[in-house]
């Protein structure tokens, strides 16, 4: 509609000069100076709107919990005698963040006048997000030009940070295996010949022991990584969660990894509520573990599970392979995982076979699944591996209860 506008305008304006041309009549320069006039004021009004642009923007809140709502207020100021007859305001909310796309909100705002948008929306994922408004695009009030300014490459705008925290599902049962203490250490001792396991691995450090090195695992990694060891006979429950790449693109990846992380918040929390000892285990660029053993050591697992992110080059498969000496006979490993094929299968198979218990997360899109998931889980379960298909759209208590 604006270009048609132009090109009316700009037909008028040179039928109006030609006429003046031809005639000479002073009536058709007049008319074609004022027409030549509005043109002007239309550009001049444009580039003051977006020179002189005020603007405010506040979040009501920086963080909060999935599930929960946020309001972004928007706010322009007109501090000048004319009028702002049409702005466009392209802004993000979590949403839009997430498609790479923007919301839009329009304003026309007489002299010395403010103008208001206020949006609120669903915290519907996990994640860190720059919200508020990216760009504007301004139309004089003859409607003949369009301006618009980026504003994220302007020197003084700041976008607002929300971080929306993982949502906690209270878990009523788990499948945990019971574990005997005794009968672990005993047969531990009986191999080893001393009371020890391993407690957790580290980066080598000056003076360690060169036997102690976990070769797997540092020729991963690039870097000398060394195993410790404890005397207690209590074992761990070890989480380990899958934070490689999905496959998957815009929403649908941000949803797959938010299930992941509501998942295991679920599964660390239900456990250390029991005051069972855990171990959570991460591999992103390096490897990460966290360690806790009653309620109180929930609180630091959870705001490192907020701000995790999914660029992992390990899948299942290797993380097993190179935690394997850490596993204590007898004892419980649960995995979250996107992946599952059958090398994983066989590799768990492996490990039920020498006792240790494992209980499998499937986390799948709901886009995505095929009968090939359903028909993998189903063999982990008749091998007697307990293993459980987590939609993006469940919750993890709502299979637990099936």
């Amino acid at each position: 509609m604006t270009l048609l506008r132009r090109v009316l305008f700009g037909l008028i304006t040179l039928s109006l000069l030609f006429a003046g041309l031809y005639t000479g009549e002073y009536i058709f320069y007049i008319g074609f100076g004022v027409l030549l006039s509005i043109v002007l004021y239309a550009i001049l009004s444009n580039m003051w709107v977006l020179y002189a642009f005020h603007y405010i923007q506040v979040l009501d809140t920086s963080t909060v919990r999935k599930g929960d709502k946020a309001v972004l207020t928007l706010q322009v100021y007109n501090d000048r005698p004319f009028l702002y007859p049409f702005l466009k305001i392209y802004y993000h909310t979590p949403l839009s963040y997430l498609k790479g796309e923007s919301e839009k909100g329009y304003l026309s705002i007489l002299p010395f006048q403010k103008g208001e948008i206020i949006h609120e929306f669903d915290c519907s994922l996990r994640g860190k997000y720059l919200l508020g408004m990216n760009k504007i695009e301004v139309v004089d009030i003859f409607g003949l030009f369009k301006f618009s300014m980026d504003l994220t490459k302007r020197p003084y705008h700041k976008l607002l940070r929300l971080n929306i925290y993982p949502r906690i599902i209270k878990l009523d049962h788990v499948p945990l295996p019971q574990i005997t203490q005794e009968g672990s250490f005993k047969d531990r001792l009986t191999r080893t010949d001393e009371a020890v396991n391993v407690s957790d691995i580290r980066q080598y450090q000056y003076s360690d022991p060169m036997k102690k090195v976990h070769w797997k695992l540092s020729s991963k990694l690039q870097d000398l990584y060394v195993m410790n060891y404890e005397t207690t006979t209590q074992p761990h429950t070890m989480l380990f969660m899958e934070t490689g790449p999905n496959g998957l693109e815009g929403i649908y990846k941000h949803e797959l990894e938010d299930q992941v992380i509501e998942t295991t918040t679920a599964l660390v929390n239900y456990v250390l509520a029991k005051w069972l000892p855990l171990k959570l285990i991460v591999y992103e660029n390096n490897r990460k573990e966290l360690s806790g053993r009653n309620p109180q050591d929930f609180e630091g697992i959870y705001n490192y599970l907020a701000n995790l992110s999914f660029d992992s080059p390990f899948s299942m498969k290797d993380i097993l392979d190179i935690e394997a000496p850490s596993f204590l006979s007898n004892g419980s490993i649960i995995l979250v995982i996107k992946k599952l094929d059958l090398s994983l299968i066989n590799s768990l198979t492996v490990l039920k076979q020498i006792g240790v218990y494992p209980i499998i997360f499937f986390v799948i899109h709901r886009a995505y699944a095929n009968l090939q998931q359903i028909q993998l889980t189903d063999e982990l379960n008749e091998k007697g591996i307990p293993s459980y298909l987590v939609y993006h759209d469940q919750t993890i208590n709502e299979i637990l209860q099936a």
